[in-house]
Protein backbone atom coordinates (compact mmCIF):
# COMPACT_ATOMS: atom_id res chain seq x y z
CA UNK A 1 0.00 0.00 0.00
CA UNK A 2 1.18 3.52 -0.80
CA UNK A 3 1.95 5.12 2.56
CA UNK A 4 0.96 8.59 1.29
CA UNK A 5 -2.67 7.44 1.06
CA UNK A 6 -2.99 6.31 4.66
CA UNK A 7 -5.43 8.46 6.60
CA UNK A 8 -3.85 8.29 10.03
CA UNK A 9 -6.87 10.04 11.56
CA UNK A 10 -9.09 7.09 10.60
CA UNK A 11 -6.95 4.42 12.21
CA UNK A 12 -8.59 2.88 15.34
CA UNK A 13 -5.66 3.69 17.58
CA UNK A 14 -7.64 2.89 20.72
CA UNK A 15 -7.82 -0.75 19.61
CA UNK A 16 -4.15 -1.03 18.68
CA UNK A 17 -1.36 -1.39 21.23
CA UNK A 18 2.09 0.05 21.86
CA UNK A 19 4.49 -0.75 24.69
CA UNK A 20 2.44 1.13 27.26
CA UNK A 21 -0.92 -0.44 26.42
CA UNK A 22 -3.63 0.87 24.13
CA UNK A 23 -2.35 3.36 21.57
CA UNK A 24 -5.20 5.81 22.19
CA UNK A 25 -2.73 8.64 22.92
CA UNK A 26 -1.10 8.53 19.48
CA UNK A 27 -3.62 10.89 17.77
CA UNK A 28 -2.83 13.54 20.40
CA UNK A 29 0.90 13.04 19.84
CA UNK A 30 0.42 13.35 16.09
CA UNK A 31 -1.49 16.59 16.59
CA UNK A 32 1.34 18.01 18.71
CA UNK A 33 3.95 16.91 16.16
CA UNK A 34 2.06 18.74 13.42
CA UNK A 35 0.86 21.83 15.31
CA UNK A 36 2.79 22.25 18.55
CA UNK A 37 5.76 24.45 19.35
CA UNK A 38 9.19 23.18 18.38
CA UNK A 39 9.85 21.98 21.93
CA UNK A 40 6.45 20.27 22.13
CA UNK A 41 6.97 18.59 18.76
CA UNK A 42 10.30 17.16 19.79
CA UNK A 43 9.01 15.94 23.15
CA UNK A 44 6.11 14.23 21.35
CA UNK A 45 8.54 12.49 18.99
CA UNK A 46 10.61 11.24 21.93
CA UNK A 47 7.47 9.94 23.63
CA UNK A 48 6.41 8.21 20.43
CA UNK A 49 9.83 6.61 20.03
CA UNK A 50 9.68 5.05 23.48
CA UNK A 51 6.19 3.67 22.88
CA UNK A 52 6.95 1.90 19.60
CA UNK A 53 10.35 0.41 20.52
CA UNK A 54 11.65 -0.85 23.83
CA UNK A 55 14.77 -2.93 24.51
CA UNK A 56 15.04 -3.98 20.88
CA UNK A 57 11.39 -5.03 20.65
CA UNK A 58 8.68 -3.77 18.31
CA UNK A 59 4.91 -3.99 18.69
CA UNK A 60 2.03 -3.97 16.21
CA UNK A 61 1.51 -0.18 16.23
CA UNK A 62 5.18 0.33 15.31
CA UNK A 63 4.87 -0.11 11.52
CA UNK A 64 1.90 2.26 11.33
CA UNK A 65 3.77 4.92 13.28
CA UNK A 66 6.84 4.34 11.09
CA UNK A 67 4.66 4.92 8.01
CA UNK A 68 3.60 8.23 9.56
CA UNK A 69 7.20 9.20 10.37
CA UNK A 70 8.30 8.41 6.82
CA UNK A 71 5.62 10.80 5.62
CA UNK A 72 6.76 13.48 8.10
CA UNK A 73 10.35 13.05 6.95
CA UNK A 74 9.40 14.56 3.58
CA UNK A 75 7.74 17.68 5.03
CA UNK A 76 9.20 18.37 8.48
CA UNK A 77 12.72 19.70 7.96
CA UNK A 78 12.82 21.27 11.44
CA UNK A 79 12.57 17.86 13.10
CA UNK A 80 14.41 15.90 10.42
CA UNK A 81 17.24 14.98 12.80
CA UNK A 82 14.93 13.60 15.47
CA UNK A 83 12.75 11.71 12.98
CA UNK A 84 15.92 10.10 11.62
CA UNK A 85 16.90 9.15 15.16
CA UNK A 86 13.53 7.52 15.81
CA UNK A 87 13.72 5.62 12.52
CA UNK A 88 17.24 4.47 13.37
CA UNK A 89 16.10 3.34 16.83
CA UNK A 90 13.48 1.18 15.13
CA UNK A 91 15.91 0.01 12.43
CA UNK A 92 18.38 -1.14 15.08
CA UNK A 93 15.60 -3.26 16.60
CA UNK A 94 15.04 -4.75 13.14
CA UNK A 95 18.74 -5.52 12.86
CA UNK A 96 18.89 -6.98 16.35
CA UNK A 97 16.20 -9.55 15.56
CA UNK A 98 17.18 -10.14 11.94
CA UNK A 99 19.20 -13.28 12.66
CA UNK A 100 16.18 -14.83 14.41
CA UNK A 101 14.06 -14.65 11.27
CA UNK A 102 16.62 -15.58 8.61
CA UNK A 103 15.08 -18.09 6.18
CA UNK A 104 11.78 -18.23 8.10
CA UNK A 105 8.49 -18.89 6.30
CA UNK A 106 6.52 -17.34 9.16
CA UNK A 107 5.70 -14.21 7.17
CA UNK A 108 4.66 -15.80 3.88
CA UNK A 109 1.61 -14.00 2.50
CA UNK A 110 1.94 -10.94 4.75
CA UNK A 111 2.18 -7.40 3.42
CA UNK A 112 1.85 -4.03 5.14
CA UNK A 113 -1.52 -2.42 4.50
CA UNK A 114 -5.04 -1.69 5.71
CA UNK A 115 -5.57 -5.27 6.84
CA UNK A 116 -3.56 -4.39 9.95
CA UNK A 117 -6.11 -1.85 11.18
CA UNK A 118 -9.29 -2.71 9.28
CA UNK A 119 -12.48 -3.48 11.22
CA UNK A 120 -11.93 -7.24 11.27
CA UNK A 121 -8.16 -7.15 11.77
CA UNK A 122 -6.69 -9.90 13.92
CA UNK A 123 -4.44 -7.27 15.47
CA UNK A 124 -7.23 -5.16 16.98
CA UNK A 125 -8.16 -5.45 20.62
CA UNK A 126 -11.87 -5.39 21.53
CA UNK A 127 -13.30 -2.02 22.65
CA UNK A 128 -12.15 -0.89 26.08
CA UNK A 129 -14.12 -2.24 29.05
CA UNK A 130 -11.80 -1.92 32.04
CA UNK A 131 -8.14 -1.91 33.01
CA UNK A 132 -8.58 -5.41 34.43
CA UNK A 133 -9.78 -6.63 31.03
CA UNK A 134 -6.86 -4.88 29.32
CA UNK A 135 -4.36 -6.44 31.73
CA UNK A 136 -5.79 -9.86 30.88
CA UNK A 137 -5.55 -9.11 27.15
CA UNK A 138 -1.93 -8.05 27.53
CA UNK A 139 -1.07 -11.18 29.51
CA UNK A 140 -2.56 -13.41 26.81
CA UNK A 141 -1.21 -11.44 23.85
CA UNK A 142 0.04 -13.63 20.97
CA UNK A 143 3.75 -12.79 20.50
CA UNK A 144 3.75 -14.00 16.89
CA UNK A 145 0.94 -11.66 15.88
CA UNK A 146 1.86 -8.61 17.91
CA UNK A 147 5.67 -8.76 17.96
CA UNK A 148 6.95 -10.95 15.12
CA UNK A 149 4.51 -9.55 12.57
CA UNK A 150 5.34 -6.03 13.76
CA UNK A 151 8.99 -6.77 13.01
CA UNK A 152 8.17 -7.97 9.51
CA UNK A 153 5.83 -5.11 8.60
CA UNK A 154 8.30 -2.52 9.87
CA UNK A 155 11.17 -4.11 7.98
CA UNK A 156 9.04 -4.20 4.84
CA UNK A 157 8.22 -0.50 5.18
CA UNK A 158 11.83 0.56 5.66
CA UNK A 159 12.98 -1.48 2.66
CA UNK A 160 10.14 -0.17 0.46
CA UNK A 161 11.03 3.41 1.37
CA UNK A 162 14.79 3.09 1.39
CA UNK A 163 15.35 5.40 -1.58
CA UNK A 164 13.48 8.26 0.07
CA UNK A 165 15.42 7.68 3.31
CA UNK A 166 18.78 7.50 1.55
CA UNK A 167 17.86 10.59 -0.46
CA UNK A 168 17.34 12.83 2.58
CA UNK A 169 19.68 15.81 2.39
CA UNK A 170 21.68 15.83 5.62
CA UNK A 171 22.06 19.19 7.33
CA UNK A 172 25.27 18.23 9.10
CA UNK A 173 27.69 15.39 9.77
CA UNK A 174 25.56 13.95 12.55
CA UNK A 175 22.51 13.61 10.29
CA UNK A 176 24.74 12.11 7.60
CA UNK A 177 25.83 9.43 10.06
CA UNK A 178 22.20 8.69 10.97
CA UNK A 179 21.36 8.23 7.28
CA UNK A 180 24.45 6.10 6.72
CA UNK A 181 23.56 3.83 9.64
CA UNK A 182 19.97 3.51 8.38
CA UNK A 183 21.23 2.66 4.91
CA UNK A 184 23.58 0.00 6.26
CA UNK A 185 20.91 -1.71 8.36
CA UNK A 186 18.27 -1.64 5.61
CA UNK A 187 20.72 -3.06 3.07
CA UNK A 188 21.69 -5.79 5.53
CA UNK A 189 18.18 -6.99 6.42
CA UNK A 190 16.62 -7.02 2.97
CA UNK A 191 16.21 -10.38 1.23
CA UNK A 192 19.30 -11.30 -0.76
CA UNK A 193 21.48 -14.23 -1.74
CA UNK A 194 24.72 -14.31 0.26
CA UNK A 195 27.78 -16.33 -0.63
CA UNK A 196 28.71 -18.19 2.56
CA UNK A 197 32.47 -18.68 2.80
CA UNK A 198 33.51 -21.71 4.86
CA UNK A 199 34.95 -20.50 8.16
CA UNK A 200 36.75 -23.82 8.59
CA UNK A 201 38.49 -23.79 5.22
CA UNK A 202 39.17 -20.11 4.57
CA UNK A 203 42.68 -18.65 4.52
CA UNK A 204 44.39 -16.12 2.29
CA UNK A 205 48.03 -15.17 1.76
CA UNK A 206 49.64 -12.15 0.16
CA UNK A 207 53.32 -11.17 0.37
CA UNK A 208 54.40 -12.31 3.86
CA UNK A 209 50.97 -12.02 5.48
CA UNK A 210 48.39 -14.71 6.14
CA UNK A 211 44.70 -14.07 6.88
CA UNK A 212 42.62 -16.57 8.87
CA UNK A 213 39.18 -16.32 10.53
CA UNK A 214 39.17 -14.92 14.05
CA UNK A 215 39.00 -17.60 16.76
CA UNK A 216 39.75 -18.20 20.42
CA UNK A 217 43.24 -19.30 19.37
CA UNK A 218 43.99 -15.57 19.21
CA UNK A 219 42.08 -14.53 22.32
CA UNK A 220 45.07 -13.15 24.22
CA UNK A 221 46.71 -11.70 21.11
CA UNK A 222 43.62 -9.58 20.59
CA UNK A 223 43.10 -8.82 24.28
CA UNK A 224 46.72 -7.76 24.86
CA UNK A 225 47.23 -5.76 21.66
CA UNK A 226 43.93 -3.94 21.25
CA UNK A 227 45.17 -1.15 23.50
CA UNK A 228 43.75 2.31 24.07
CA UNK A 229 46.32 3.77 21.67
CA UNK A 230 45.57 1.20 18.95
CA UNK A 231 41.80 1.69 19.26
CA UNK A 232 41.98 5.49 19.27
CA UNK A 233 40.62 5.76 15.73
CA UNK A 234 38.39 2.68 15.68
CA UNK A 235 34.59 2.94 15.47
CA UNK A 236 34.18 1.11 18.79
CA UNK A 237 35.73 1.42 22.24
CA UNK A 238 37.04 -1.98 23.35
CA UNK A 239 36.32 -2.95 26.93
CA UNK A 240 39.43 -4.24 28.68
CA UNK A 241 37.74 -7.41 29.82
CA UNK A 242 38.59 -10.92 28.69
CA UNK A 243 34.91 -11.94 28.64
CA UNK A 244 34.14 -9.03 26.31
CA UNK A 245 36.91 -10.22 23.99
CA UNK A 246 35.52 -13.77 24.04
CA UNK A 247 32.06 -12.47 23.13
CA UNK A 248 33.53 -10.34 20.34
CA UNK A 249 35.20 -13.42 18.88
CA UNK A 250 32.05 -15.54 19.25
CA UNK A 251 29.77 -12.98 17.59
CA UNK A 252 32.30 -12.36 14.82
CA UNK A 253 32.36 -16.06 13.99
CA UNK A 254 28.55 -16.20 13.96
CA UNK A 255 28.49 -13.30 11.48
CA UNK A 256 31.16 -15.03 9.38
CA UNK A 257 29.10 -18.22 9.21
CA UNK A 258 26.01 -16.26 8.12
CA UNK A 259 27.83 -14.33 5.43
CA UNK A 260 27.29 -11.00 7.20
CA UNK A 261 30.97 -10.26 7.92
CA UNK A 262 34.47 -11.68 7.62
CA UNK A 263 36.61 -10.78 10.63
CA UNK A 264 40.16 -12.02 10.12
CA UNK A 265 43.40 -12.28 12.06
CA UNK A 266 46.58 -11.20 10.27
CA UNK A 267 49.73 -13.27 10.82
CA UNK A 268 53.32 -12.92 9.60
CA UNK A 269 54.09 -16.08 7.62
CA UNK A 270 57.79 -15.85 8.53
CA UNK A 271 57.23 -16.62 12.20
CA UNK A 272 53.44 -16.87 12.62
CA UNK A 273 53.52 -13.66 14.67
CA UNK A 274 50.21 -11.90 15.35
CA UNK A 275 50.16 -8.65 13.37
CA UNK A 276 46.63 -7.35 13.88
CA UNK A 277 43.12 -7.86 12.62
CA UNK A 278 40.96 -6.74 9.73
CA UNK A 279 37.36 -7.10 8.74
CA UNK A 280 34.97 -7.00 5.82
CA UNK A 281 31.89 -5.77 7.63
CA UNK A 282 28.16 -5.36 6.94
CA UNK A 283 28.28 -7.58 3.87
CA UNK A 284 25.30 -7.14 1.56
CA UNK A 285 24.65 -6.99 -2.16
CA UNK A 286 24.93 -3.18 -2.18
CA UNK A 287 27.98 -2.47 -0.01
CA UNK A 288 30.67 -3.85 2.25
CA UNK A 289 32.90 -1.87 4.61
CA UNK A 290 36.58 -2.49 5.25
CA UNK A 291 38.39 -1.94 8.53
CA UNK A 292 41.69 -2.88 10.12
CA UNK A 293 43.94 -2.41 13.12
CA UNK A 294 47.60 -3.25 13.73
CA UNK A 295 49.37 -3.82 17.00
CA UNK A 296 51.64 -0.93 17.96
CA UNK A 297 54.93 -2.61 17.00
CA UNK A 298 53.65 -3.25 13.46
CA UNK A 299 52.42 0.25 12.68
CA UNK A 300 54.23 2.51 10.22
CA UNK A 301 55.72 -0.38 8.24
CA UNK A 302 53.46 -0.28 5.18
CA UNK A 303 51.39 -3.26 6.28
CA UNK A 304 48.12 -1.35 6.00
CA UNK A 305 48.55 -1.14 2.23
CA UNK A 306 49.06 -4.89 1.94
CA UNK A 307 46.07 -5.62 4.18
CA UNK A 308 43.70 -3.32 2.27
CA UNK A 309 44.82 -4.93 -0.99
CA UNK A 310 44.19 -8.36 0.51
CA UNK A 311 40.69 -7.40 1.68
CA UNK A 312 39.82 -5.97 -1.73
CA UNK A 313 41.02 -9.19 -3.35
CA UNK A 314 38.96 -11.27 -0.91
CA UNK A 315 35.85 -9.20 -1.68
CA UNK A 316 36.29 -9.57 -5.42
CA UNK A 317 36.85 -13.32 -5.16
CA UNK A 318 34.15 -14.19 -2.62
CA UNK A 319 31.48 -11.51 -2.30
CA UNK A 320 28.85 -10.19 -4.70
CA UNK A 321 28.46 -6.49 -3.93
CA UNK A 322 28.44 -3.17 -5.75
CA UNK A 323 30.48 -0.83 -3.55
CA UNK A 324 33.41 -1.13 -1.16
CA UNK A 325 33.41 1.45 1.63
CA UNK A 326 36.44 2.55 3.61
CA UNK A 327 35.65 4.98 6.43
CA UNK A 328 38.52 6.82 8.10
CA UNK A 329 38.89 9.15 11.06
CA UNK A 330 39.95 12.56 9.72
CA UNK A 331 42.72 12.87 12.32
CA UNK A 332 44.22 9.51 11.36
CA UNK A 333 46.59 10.79 8.69
CA UNK A 334 48.12 7.44 7.75
CA UNK A 335 44.81 5.65 7.42
CA UNK A 336 43.41 8.59 5.42
CA UNK A 337 46.08 8.02 2.77
CA UNK A 338 45.12 4.38 2.21
CA UNK A 339 41.81 4.89 0.33
CA UNK A 340 43.46 7.56 -1.84
CA UNK A 341 46.21 5.11 -2.73
CA UNK A 342 43.61 2.58 -3.92
CA UNK A 343 41.50 5.07 -5.87
CA UNK A 344 38.53 5.26 -3.51
CA UNK A 345 36.16 8.12 -4.27
CA UNK A 346 35.37 10.60 -1.49
CA UNK A 347 31.62 10.71 -0.84
CA UNK A 348 30.92 12.65 2.37
CA UNK A 349 31.97 13.43 5.92
CA UNK A 350 29.96 12.22 8.89
CA UNK A 351 30.19 12.50 12.66
CA UNK A 352 29.86 9.45 14.90
CA UNK A 353 28.35 10.47 18.23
Amino acid sequence: MNRSKIDFNQIPWDRLVHWEGRAHNIPALIQVIERGSTHEQRMALVTLANQIEQKGGLVISTPIVVAYLLERLTVDSNNQDLILRVLLKVAKAIGLQWEVFINTTEFDGLSFGEDIWSQHSKYLWPPYLSQIEDDALWASLDPVLFYDHAWFYTRELLIANKESIFGVKAKDGIEQCLIYDLETIINMVKDQQRNIVSIEDFSYEIDHLKFVPISNDFLYDIYDNLTEEVSKYLSFDPVKNIEFTKEYIRSSRVEFERGAAMVLVVLDTKNNEFVGSCGIHDINDETVELGLWLKESKQGKGLGTIIVQAMMNIVKENIKTKTIIYSVEEANEYSSRLPIKFGFQYVYDFIVE
